[in-house]
């Protein structure tokens, strides 16, 4: 892997994270609730993330269907990792990061028959600015969906699909482990 697409993984990787309700971070405002498809998801997270450990490169806030289930995230309930980036990202450097992730977590079988899912998925990404919102949503019965500033590009179906899209963050191979922990603690790390 490049040591760019290193530094996106690195992006949304290195944090500290606490279980609060409405927040701001290094000002960032994260609503207490988002609705998504007519499901209400609490904030359950919210991260700084560092960039060459000293910078904050972008902050970030999981939102759950229940708080509680944070023990287990890929469970299939509905949820919500959205993201604030401080700088410019290219959409292929998003795409690549998510492949090479999907790939450390998934077997060769299941990445083949879920192909096409995700190949649509990374299609949804766009270039991003500074101070730009990517929210990737889960809801079960309707798929996942990508928003970029509060619009919506696109949602790929497939409860499978989209649990394992989840894997990125949360798989037994996270790009980061210190972003799964922290997350997952739900306090300030």
């Amino acid at each position: 892997m490049n040591m760019f697409r290193r530094a996106v993984l690195t992006l949304t990787a290195i944090i500290a994270t606490q279980n609060i309700g409405a927040a701001e971070i290094e000002n960032v405002e994260f609503s207490e609730s988002v609705s998504v498809a007519g499901t209400d998801l609490e904030l359950a997270g919210l991260s700084r993330l560092y960039y060459k450990v000293i910078f904050t490169g972008a902050v970030a806030g999981l939102y759950l269907d229940d708080p509680a289930s944070l023990d287990d995230v890929l469970a299939d309930t509905a949820k919500r990792l959205e993201f604030v980036y401080f700088g410019g990202l290219d959409a292929d450097d998003f795409v690549a990061a998510a492949n090479e992730s999907l790939a450390e977590n998934l077997d060769a079988e299941t990445l083949e028959k879920l192909r096409p899912k995700i190949d649509a998925f990374n299609d949804l990404y766009v270039d991003i600015e500074k101070n730009d919102r990517y929210a990737i949503s889960y809801v079960p019965g309707r798929g996942l969906e990508l928003a970029h500033n509060g619009e919506v590009l696109g949602t790929v179906a497939g409860d499978m699909f989209a649990n394992t899209y989840f894997h990125i963050w949360f798989g037994d191979r996270p790009f980061n482990r210190h972003l799964k922990k922290t997350l997952l603690k739900g306090e300030f790390d």
